[in-house]
């Protein structure tokens, strides 16, 4: 887990957290933000604050995910799935309120993908917790004259996501948003491609049988990073 203040933690489809609620915090920023609600069974009535995940992609998708470096890459494509992702607090052990047993981040459809728990109690939370049970990111990079489609992916990889969240105090009444990146750039940095082998259709692939898997878990786990001052708040 990367120790910089992190958490500016790769998609095809942004799945809903199971039991997921109504948001009764503020609208997402803009048109370009997907809502995803964790927390209680729609119909509870909302308790406590409301404290959100804002996760963005680097490089910036939809679109053009330019990596540059050595190979020139670019990210089309990316998937990663999390279940288990709970929010750890004194007043919040990672119950309904701050749990979503399944989350999808894909940035296909919007340049921000929020988990919201709308009924996050008020208190100082720690963690963001969870599990990667898989991940793919699919682009294109340069190999020599020509350009290369790449492939990235683990479809059992059961990485640990953690972020730290540096004392997040969460007032009563208060609508809270946490800013995370996800450096998908610096899992595909990680690899040497020139030692990576075309399959038969053409493409390099990296997966669990590859040398470079190692490096990739470890980036993986670690592209997860609060944004520098990465949360606000209404009261």
């Amino acid at each position: 887990m990367r120790h910089a203040g992190i958490l500016p933690l790769v998609g095809l489809m942004a799945l809903g957290c199971s039991g997921g609620s109504g948001d009764d915090g503020p609208p997402p920023e803009g048109p370009d933000a997907a809502v995803l609600d964790g927390g209680a069974d729609a119909g509870d009535p909302p308790q406590g604050a409301g404290l959100r995940f804002r996760f963005r992609s680097e490089p910036d998708l939809p679109g053009k995910g330019d990596v540059g470096g050595e190979f020139d890459a670019v990210i089309e494509r990316v998937a990663l799935d999390l279940v288990q992702v709970r929010a750890i607090g004194d007043s919040a052990p990672g119950d309904e309120r701050t749990r979503a047993d399944r989350f999808t981040l894909d940035w296909a459809d919007a340049s921000a993908i929020d988990l919201a728990f709308p009924q996050a109690p008020p208190g100082l939370y720690s963690q963001l917790l969870g599990e990667i049970m898989s991940y793919q990111i699919e682009g294109n990079l340069r190999i020599g004259d020509d350009r290369v489609p790449f492939r990235i992916h683990e479809d059992e990889a059961r990485l640990a996501l953690a972020v730290a969240l540096d004392g997040l105090m969460l007032e009563p009444g208060m609508d809270r948003t946490v800013e995370i990146d996800v450096h998908l750039n610096d899992v595909v940095r990680v690899i040497d491609w020139d030692s990576v082998t075309q399959d038969g259709d053409g493409w390099l692939t990296v997966d669990p049988d590859g040398e470079a898997i190692d490096s990739v878990r470890e980036a993986v786990e670690e592209a997860f990073e609060v944004e520098n001052g990465g949360s606000s708040g209404e009261g």
